[in-house]
């Protein structure tokens, strides 16, 4: 998926796999920066949100995760987002 975010930088599909993957390794300091410029190109993705707010959980940055889930719920209200709410 690094390879083809070089090619095409602004790929949400592609940042969502590499954050999954990366959130899976327990790297969520990286997951964070793949998901982060992502969101600085497609602010209107409610995945790259969602998995933002994941990543930032997981880096122990509680405040960040809750407004990354929020903003994620208001773009698309998920049962899947509501329960990372939880």
């Amino acid at each position: 998926f690094r390879r083809l975010l070089e090619l095409e930088p602004e790929d949400a599909e592609a940042r969502v796999h590499l954050a999954t993957l990366l959130l899976q390794r327990s790297a969520a300091i990286d997951a964070r920066a793949v998901l982060e410029r992502g969101i600085g190109t497609r602010p209107d993705s409610p995945e790259l949100h969602f998995l933002h707010g994941q990543a930032c959980r997981a880096s122990g940055d509680r405040e960040t995760a809750r407004l990354a889930l929020k903003t994620a719920l208001r773009l698309d209200p998920g049962a899947e987002i509501y329960a990372a709410l939880g």
